[in-house]
């Protein structure tokens, strides 16, 4: 009997945290789900503690990889997936006890892809009511894109979490649709493959289930975070940004927000790299400031709702405003005094 559920974890060197994120799952007691581990090439012991697991647990497939980042484990572990559904679990997280159950409920209906709430460090919810929603991938893909102006068809206790659509995790996936239309995670991508890869499934739905039940825990994993600003970091945004270039074929709406994502990405950059002392990389900005589809996009009459914060929102729409009258080199002065005025620098 082929499983229903097909959860693949992804590892790299966290042994601290890999036995953690595989009990919640085993520990929950639902017959028809898979577990699929994938090592990234670990140099810590989390192999070992996989191994001595997936011995005494034949729920648990251990495959190990040569170690060439996440979005390729992630590929990897699809691949192998059995499940008529997949789902992802980062190994420094964890599934909410008893939650199982309730994912298994929601796969009855007719829905493509099924999006769950989250918390944050095992913070309780107060919320008693669970409320359920479903809308067209359309709205999905602009809620995406551009959450801070769409949050508002989200459940209310969703309505702040920016990772509850561009996640992968907390998420359940067809994984017929993941086959047929040959969806993958983007391995030349280092930043917002989760995103990436979502935009890509919806364009291939009908509907989305949304409900406001938090199943997942997001660790916030500080030894994994660097807090530098980097030209890596600034190559992987535009890498983002070239990929969505190549993204056509989206209704008005969704090509304005995405549009709007790619503004609001380009304008982020100047705060961030504030943050370094590196003319080399204030020159490399200023180019891409100067592309001809950046300027296009701020041409375009998008929403100028940037941010939840409305001190924030402030600072970008001022940002913006210098973009569409090529003020380039203001732009990176204004997001260096805003980088110290926020205490980054």
């Amino acid at each position: 009997m082929e499983p229903w559920l097909s959860i693949v974890i992804p590892v790299y060197n966290a042994g601290k945290y890999i036995k953690r994120a595989i009990d919640s799952i085993i520990n929950q007691n639902i017959n028809g789900v898979e577990i699929i581990v994938v090592d990234d090439g670990s140099t810590d012991n989390s192999y070992t503690i996989c191994e001595q697991i997936a011995g005494i647990c034949n729920q648990v497939k251990l495959i190990h990889s040569e170690n060439k980042g996440v979005s390729h484990a992630r590929n990897v572990g699809m691949s192998c997936a059995n499940g008529e559904w997949i789902s992802f679990l980062d190994a420094d997280d964890y599934l909410i006890e008893s939650r199982l159950s309730l994912m298994q409920q929601a796969t009855s209906g007719n829905e493509d892809l099924i999006v769950f709430n989250y918390i944050r460090d095992n913070t309780p919810s107060n919320r008693e009511d669970e409320e359920i929603l479903v809308m067209e991938s359309k709205e999905a893909i602009k809620v995406l894109l551009d959450f801070e102006r769409y949050r508002v068809l989200l459940p209310s206790s969703m309505k702040k979490n920016h990772s509850v659509f561009k996640s992968c995790w907390g998420k359940l996936y067809r994984k017929s649709l993941i086959q047929s239309n040959g969806i993958v995670f983007q391995e030349t991508l280092t930043l917002s493959e989760d995103m990436c890869f979502n935009l890509e499934y919806m364009r291939h739905i009908k509907s989305v289930m949304v409900i406001d039940c938090e199943v997942y825990n997001y660790s916030n994993n500080f030894e994994s975070v660097t807090h530098t600003f980097s030209e890596k970091k600034f190559l992987g945004r535009q890498q983002i940004i070239s990929y969505l270039k190549c993204v056509d074929g989206l209704e008005k709406e969704c090509e304005l927000a995405k549009q709007k994502y790619v503004i609001l990405t380009v304008l982020q950059l100047a705060e961030q790299i504030g943050t370094v002392n590196s003319e080399e990389l204030n020159k490399k900005y200023i180019a891409l400031l100067k592309q001809y589809e950046i300027m296009k996009s701020a041409s375009n009459r998008i929403d100028r709702q940037f941010s939840i914060s409305a001190k924030q929102n402030c600072y970008l729409n001022i940002q913006y405003w210098m973009l569409k009258h090529r003020m380039y080199n203001a732009i990176l002065i204004l997001g260096r005094i805003y980088a110290k005025i926020r205490g980054q620098k």
